[in-house]
C-alpha cells in the first residue's frame, strides 16, 4: 500500500483507496487537495457543500449518515468550543492546541473551512506559546459555527427528499 490518506481525509478519495485496497476498482478519480485559502472573501460561502453532499451519497444510508453525523455535530463543536475557552482560562497552551487540532478536523470533515482555519489559527497561536492573541479568535469561531450550523440545517432542509 502507497496510498497515503491525509486529513481530513475526504470521502471519495477514501472510497477510491478502499477499492484499490480490496482489490475492487475504482469508479472516480479523487479530486486533488486544497490548500487553505486565508481569510474568506466575502463572497466565499460559510461550508462547502461539496463534503456534505459526499455524505449524503454515501451508500443505500447517506442520509442517515448525514443526520449521524450533523448529531454527533450537534454535541461535539459546543464541548470543543468549551474545552478551548476552558483551556484559555487555564493559560494552558498545548490543551488549546489540542482542543483547536481536534475541532479543525471535524469542522473540514463537512466542509466548514473557514472554521477549520480559525482552528488552525488558534492551534498555531497556541503552539507559538501565544494563547492570549489566540483568546481573540474564538468569539469568531464561535460565530462561525452558528453560520455554518445554519447553512447545513439549509442543505438538509433541501435535500430531504433525496
Amino acid at each position: 500500500m502507497n496510498d497515503y490518506l491525509s486529513k481530513p481525509v475526504e470521502l471519495r478519495r477514501l472510497g477510491s483507496a478502499i477499492q484499490d485496497w480490496s482489490g475492487g476498482t475504482r469508479t472516480g478519480a479523487a479530486s486533488p487537495l486544497k490548500a487553505p485559502s486565508g481569510d474568506r472573501p466575502a463572497h466565499e460561502p460559510t461550508l462547502d457543500e461539496s463534503h456534505l453532499t459526499e455524505i449524503k451519497d454515501l451508500g443505500g444510508n447517506g442520509s442517515n449518515a448525514l443526520k449521524e453525523l450533523v448529531a454527533i455535530l450537534d454535541t461535539s463543536v459546543p464541548d470543543s468550543l468549551r474545552q478551548i475557552e476552558e483551556a484559555f482560562a487555564r493559560g494552558s497552551a498545548e490543551e488549546t492546541r489540542w482542543a483547536a487540532h481536534h475541532l479543525k478536523a471535524s469542522c473540514a470533515s463537512v466542509g466548514a473551512r473557514r472554521m477549520a482555519e480559525l482552528c488552525a489559527a488558534i492551534q498555531a497561536r497556541a503552539a507559538a506559546g501565544d494563547v492570549d492573541s489566540a483568546k481573540g479568535l474564538l468569539r469568531e469561531l464561535r460565530s462561525e459555527w452558528r453560520l455554518a450550523r445554519g447553512a447545513i440545517e439549509r442543505f438538509m432542509a433541501a435535500h430531504a427528499s433525496t
